[in-house]
């Protein structure tokens, strides 16, 4: 069920801020200045630039192909030896 829409006015202080409360301590946020006026405070989720490359099309696609693998694929035990043999030769 849809939260109820919910108004408060505030106040910007002299220094320009505003206060959303403790509850938005900490979050990001995106300020959008509408055409006519109007703000608008959009929560986001920031990915730091050096983990961008986790958050592309084919990596998702990589670990959709995974899962799908997982689970049809029965696991077995692994014979570290022979795979250390392996993986020398």
């Amino acid at each position: 069920m849809a939260q109820p829409h919910k108004i408060e006015l505030k106040t910007i202080s002299a220094s320009g801020q505003i206060s959303l409360g403790k509850a938005f301590a900490g979050q990001h946020v995106q300020l959008e200045q509408l055409p006519d006026g109007r703000w608008m405070i959009t929560p986001v989720e920031v990915i730091p630039a050096h983990l961008k490359w986790a958050h592309t099309e084919a990596v998702t696609t990589q670990i959709k192909k995974f899962l799908a693998w997982k689970t049809t694929t029965p696991m077995e035990e692994t014979d570290v030896d022979k795979l250390e043999d392996e993986l020398i030769r």
